[in-house]
């Protein structure tokens, strides 16, 4: 293994001593996709997200080993496990997923073709093979057990004493280092400026820098090209939104949300502009519900200003510069209509094609993790690990996003993760080609998990043995006003007093 100079942040003391700072950097590295920490024998690049991983693991389940590096009553004891339901699930879908992924390929091996990785001298490919055992079969399978792992390992210190006022700042942290990077990137490209980011850039991947879509040059960041910057963006975006409505920092949050959505359109990435309107369906499904369940109560807040003040502003600049909206239309059809009907589009619906093909032939057990690829994530699932595979997939989301977007005035971090969470899902439902969605999915699953720990929502036991919702008409067990709530539309799952 060769190390590289940004392995020297494991000798940072504070993170071996304090679990909220291992989990800060933990998030923060996120923002380094092309970021390696070490080399290994093989060359393959050891990413500093994974690296960054292991204080956090330590803190989790090294408690005793750590006592001498602790002070004492630093850290509490572990609570009771919010998140058992969800462990559960997740352990039973990665139970599934090894033997699906060891088995299906070498029983079903011919049974159907699928779309795999394969060498072609100095480069890879993708071609249609008959179905077989293949090394993707391992690398994605080890993806998805470590991701686990991160869910497991963040749930665990949240029990252990990790404050969410903290992670919500980690949270935004890591926003600002995304956009620092996306502005540096952008001043190099626009100004001439030198690439303050080709340090960062040691993990030997191909770096797609300074290609143009109308007249605009696409904005990758800290990550190898612009589709990974922008699913990443995104889920930041989402995550800033929600804390600016849950009242974490309001101004920060939102001057954040703001910088990430321009940041967003710049990467001109098709998977961006997808993305964000499939998310932005979503938020205005969820506010026509509540408009048609209670109209009366639904207000226009900051938000609708400073939406309707933009819309003015971009009116305003393409009248007063015309090339400007040439440009734009350029663009989105560059980025959208013609994608369709290029050579890559039509390779990634043929890739869908297949990928269902590969579901179908299987009976519905699906062909292993790995062993194909498609463009949509739904694909992914059902021809990767099929309908099981895919029903504890969901349960699993529903036990940790699902449940903190539906959740009764949730803490502003936790509404914040889960709104991430959905926005990468949207990302992937776009343009995902494999099962493995990312540290930063996991790690905002972990914070999600905290959120039946607030008082405010835990069930109240009658002397008869129902349950009453502690949170519902009338006025809750902790004082506050009664009121309404929302899950994914402009309130962001935070209560809204009457």
């Amino acid at each position: 293994m060769t190390p590289t100079p940004f392995l020297a942040l494991l000798l940072l003391p504070w993170i071996w001593r304090d679990p909220s700072w291992a989990l800060a950097l933990a998030i923060v590295s996120c923002a380094f996709g092309a970021t390696a920490a070490a080399h290994l024998g093989s060359g393959s690049p050891l990413l500093l997200s994974v690296v960054a991983m292991l204080p956090v693991m330590w803190h989790a389940w090294a408690p005793r080993l750590r006592g001498w590096l602790v002070p004492a009553g630093r850290v509490a004891a572990p609570s009771a496990s919010p998140a058992a339901g969800a462990d559960r699930t997740l352990l039973a879908l990665l139970v599934w997923a090894g033997l699906l992924t060891v088995f299906a390929p070498r029983l079903l091996a011919g049974t159907t073709e699928v779309i795999a990785i394969v060498s072609m001298g100095l480069r890879n490919a993708t071609r249609l093979v008959p179905l077989a055992p293949q090394a993707g079969n391992f690398n994605q399978l080890a993806y998805l057990v470590f991701g686990g792992l991160c869910f497991m390992a963040v749930a665990r210190l949240l029990r252990q004493g990790v404050q969410l006022r903290q992670v919500a700042d980690a949270l935004l942290l890591v926003s600002a280092v995304n956009l620092l990077a996306a502005l540096l990137q952008g001043l190099h490209l626009y100004a001439g400026a030198p690439n303050l980011l080709a340090p960062f850039a040691n993990a030997g991947y191909a770096i797609h820098l300074g290609g143009e879509v109308g007249g605009l040059n696409r904005l990758s960041g800290a990550f190898p090209e612009s589709s990974a910057f922008a699913v990443f963006t995104l889920a930041l975006h989402a995550v800033c939104r929600a804390l600016a409505r849950g009242g974490h920092r309001p101004a920060l949050s939102a001057t954040l949300a703001v910088g990430l959505l321009m940041a967003l359109l710049l990467s001109t990435s098709s998977t961006a502009f997808g993305g964000l309107a499939l998310l932005y369906a979503l938020y205005a499904a969820s506010a026509g519900v509540r408009l048609l369940q209670a109209p009366r109560e639904l207000r226009l807040g900051r938000g609708a200003l400073l939406a309707l003040l933009a819309a003015c502003a971009v009116v305003a600049a393409l009248l007063l510069w015309p090339p400007l909206l040439d440009g734009v239309v350029r663009m989105v059809q560059t980025t959208l209509w013609t994608k369709l009907d290029s050579a890559s589009g039509q390779e990634r619906s043929f890739w869908n094609r297949q990928a269902w093909l590969a579901f179908t032939d299987t009976w519905g057990l699906g062909v292993g993790v790995g062993s194909t690829r498609a463009s949509s994530y739904p694909l992914v699932l059902l021809s990767n690990l099929g309908v099981i595979g895919t029903l504890l997939f969901v349960g699993f989301v529903a036990q940790t996003g699902g449940r903190a977007l539906v959740a009764p005035r949730p803490p502003a971090a936790c509404a914040a993760a889960a709104h991430g969470m959905l926005a990468l899902l949207c990302a992937a439902t776009v343009s995902a080609s494999v099962l493995d969605l990312g540290v930063l999915f996991y790690l905002l699953a972990g914070v999600t998990t905290r959120v039946v720990l607030a008082p405010a929502f835990a069930p109240a036991w009658r002397p008869g043995g129902s349950v009453r919702p502690a949170w519902g008409a009338g006025r809750p067990r902790d004082g506050t006003p009664g009121g309404r709530w929302d899950p994914i539309g402009p309130g962001a799952g935070v209560h809204h007093g009457r």
